[in-house]
């Protein structure tokens, strides 16, 4: 396996809210390539707050040695831990993996996802110049489905329903983004409102800006930022923050200044340049986030929100046919 030189720029701070110790990091440097890496595998391990002294040496050590732990064997790692295979073992299966092979396998993953030199990170393209169509597919739809699957790794059902229960009891749902993050905000929009949700999106400059103003406490807010650095979007964060509303940020998993504002944070895990956005596998995934949230909201209030969607399907099917 290629040799990666992967240095972990600097160890998670944790902070504490008024709600809750809330998560803050920064990114990964890659040294090799000369550019940013943020992979969820060590992201994942550094969000437990509850980890051991004994657990943080073994991430520590996985953080630091990437590729030599891919070509261990769990004696191995135990032994340059100062643990032992039970230790090793624990650790894993706390961690969400079967085992350890389980962990060296995402781990393997994410190194080649993010860290090979063959991935053009100026055009955020996940495919090559000269690549045939059939080669391009194939590209396209194993990013896609990547990113649908570390999104969902990273953002875990407890933490989407606590989200929905302050969806249920909001006076409104408004989802605000601009480009091709407005397009997800539409989307939203019109899933929740056709359950009969008080749903709102915003997605010029002026909307957004002006819906901010006269934002309400008990609204749930979603700002919709891959960077998280959108400009009018911090600006909006700015007005509602002092509304009190419920403020949501969907944003890449990398430290950014829209996370300071918001009361929750969802993450997109896509090896999308947040610099360069051309928003490939970012959007799908922002998607599938949306109506995860979605599904589970409908089965929260399963009774009466079926009853309001079979209506809104007979109306549809009136004017658009089936």
């Amino acid at each position: 396996m290629e040799e990666f030189h992967v240095i972990f720029e600097s160890t998670v701070s944790f902070y504490e809210t008024s709600n809750a110790a809330e998560l803050k990091y920064n990114n990964y440097n890659d040294k090799h390539e000369g550019g940013l890496i943020r992979m969820s595998f060590f992201l994942e391990l550094q969000k437990n707050i509850a980890s051991t002294p004994v657990e943080k040496c073994i991430i520590n050590y996985i953080i630091n040695h990437p590729n030599e732990v891919i070509e261990m064997t769990m004696e191995d790692l135990a032994r340059e831990t100062y643990t032992s295979r039970s230790t090793i073992s624990r650790f894993c299966k706390k961690n969400g993996y079967d085992g350890f092979n389980s962990l060296k396998i995402q781990l393997a993953i994410e190194l080649n996802m993010f860290l090979k030199d063959e991935v053009s990170v100026n055009t955020s393209l996940p495919f090559d110049k000269g690549d045939d169509s059939l080669t391009i597919v194939d590209k396209i739809i194993s990013q896609n489905t990547y990113s649908i699957l570390e999104t969902t790794r990273t953002n875990p059902p407890d933490k989407l329903e606590k989200l929905v229960e302050k969806m249920l009891n909001a006076e409104n749902i408004v989802f605000l983004g601009v480009q091709f993050s407005g397009i997800a905000a539409y989307d939203a929009h019109l899933r929740f409102s056709r359950i009969g949700m008080q749903s709102k999106f915003f997605i010029t400059e002026s909307d957004i800006l002006t819906y901010a103003y006269f934002a309400k406490p008990k609204d749930v807010v979603f700002f919709i930022s891959y960077s998280g650095q959108t400009a009018v979007i911090l600006e909006a964060a700015e007005y509602v923050k002092r509304k009190d509303a419920y403020m949501v940020s969907i944003t890449k998993n990398h430290n950014n200044e829209l996370l300071e504002y918001c009361d929750q944070h969802l993450y997109i895990n896509s090896s999308d340049d947040p610099e360069n956005n051309l928003s490939l596998s970012s959007r799908i995934a922002t998607l599938s986030l949306i109506d995860t949230i979605y599904g589970i909201l409908i089965n929260k209030k399963s009774d009466s929100i079926y009853e309001r969607l079979m209506q809104t399907n007979k109306i549809y099917k009136k004017h658009f046919g089936s």
